[in-house]
């Protein structure tokens, strides 16, 4: 089961590397897509979660002399998957921003015409 449980891990690990880099095409482009973001930052935040999940239970069958290598392996994982969370809500509110600003010059704009 311990077997079995790791590899679901390794599966989920491998779907939030696919999302990074597609955060990290998302910082390179000039024209960042609020709902693209918004919804990469919600996928990303799920896969924590279930990623937390699997982490409890793998932890509790693994074997007394293994916990400490686990729970160390699963932290520095984590801690890494968090900045990036952090990064990803950055992006989102700067570019929510950017467009609500947009918007306030076209409305002012609109009004001086």
């Amino acid at each position: 089961m311990d077997t079995k449980m790791k590899a679901v891990r390794a599966g989920h690990k491998g779907a939030v590397t696919k999302l990074l880099k597609k955060f990290e095409e998302i910082q390179q482009s000039s024209e960042a897509d609020h709902e693209e973001i918004s919804t990469l930052l919600e996928v990303v935040t799920q896969k924590k979660r279930t990623l937390e999940n699997i982490n409890e239970k793998i932890l509790e069958q693994t074997s007394d002399e293994d916990v400490a290598v686990e729970i160390q392996e699963s932290d520095e994982y984590m801690f890494n998957l968090e900045y990036k969370l952090r990064q990803i809500t950055k992006l989102s509110k700067s570019v929510q921003n950017q467009r609500l600003s947009s918007t306030v010059t076209l409305l002012r704009q609109s009004k001086d015409v």
